[in-house]
């Protein structure tokens, strides 16, 4: 749950975003503080509105702070309604303050724990997107692994092992030791795309160029993979993590 921290009392509010709200509200009822905004304010707007409200909040909350220091305020753009792209979906975060693991997705919701004890007061924002990129590249070794295990066999013949890359040109390559390399930012393109590349680059097992007996095994592997490389050529350079 976001909060501010004003002098040292800690204060946790609950943001609501409503098509009905046409300005910033804030209510209180039983400590429980609830800031209701229009869906398309800015975050920066809220934290704002926030802050300018902080003398009424710690007027009204009798609560005393009784943890470890922390931000002053909630990271801007983790807070409650965003959402990040993955596959197919758009999935809503979920930040879990003072809780240990590792990110777990349910359904079309992903939960980040941040441990209190560990997580220093101005390092709140780079915990959190540290373990969204963590998480987002083990996804794409997972479909990675997932795609060679359907190719392989098909094909009769295996790379000598697999790895990620970020590159802003390149989406995949094929080494001379037969070491494919994929760009894990596929993870956040439809479903089909990342399975393209990595059928795109196990081709080059057989032939080094883009003739036309590797885009015939290109077709043969992966039907239809027109569709995926005009996806790359159009969309391609728009796939971000976070902002």
């Amino acid at each position: 749950m976001p909060f501010i921290q004003i002098e040292d009392v800690i204060v946790n509010f609950r943001l609501r975003r409503s098509h009905r709200a046409k300005r910033l509200q804030m209510s209180v009822r039983q400590q429980q503080f609830e800031i209701v905004a229009p869906p398309r304010i800015r975050n920066g707007e809220i934290l704002q509105f926030v802050f300018a409200h902080q003398r009424w909040l710690k007027k009204q909350s009798k609560q005393s702070a009784k943890h470890k220091p922390v931000p002053k305020i909630w990271p801007e753009e983790f807070l409650p309604g965003e959402t990040i792209p993955f596959r197919d979906m758009h999935l809503q975060l979920h930040i879990e303050y003072g809780c240990k693991g590792i990110p777990l997705q349910q359904d079309d919701m992903l939960i980040v724990p941040v441990p209190w004890e560990k997580t220093a007061t101005s390092e709140i924002a780079k915990n959190i997107k540290q373990q969204i990129l963590k998480w987002y590249q083990q996804q794409a070794l997972t479909a990675i692994q997932k795609s060679i295990e359907d190719f392989c066999p098909k094909l009769g013949r295996w790379p000598s092992s697999y790895a990620l890359k970020q590159q802003k040109t390149r989406w995949g390559s094929c080494g001379i030791t037969d070491k494919i390399y994929i760009n894990w930012l596929l993870i956040l393109a439809p479903i089909g795309v990342l399975e393209y590349v990595v059928a795109h680059e196990l081709c080059h097992l057989f032939h080094r160029n883009h003739g036309k007996r590797f885009w015939a095994k290109v077709e043969q592997l992966f039907p239809g993979y027109e569709q995926y490389e005009r996806w790359l050529r159009q969309h391609g350079q728009r796939l971000l993590p976070l902002k």
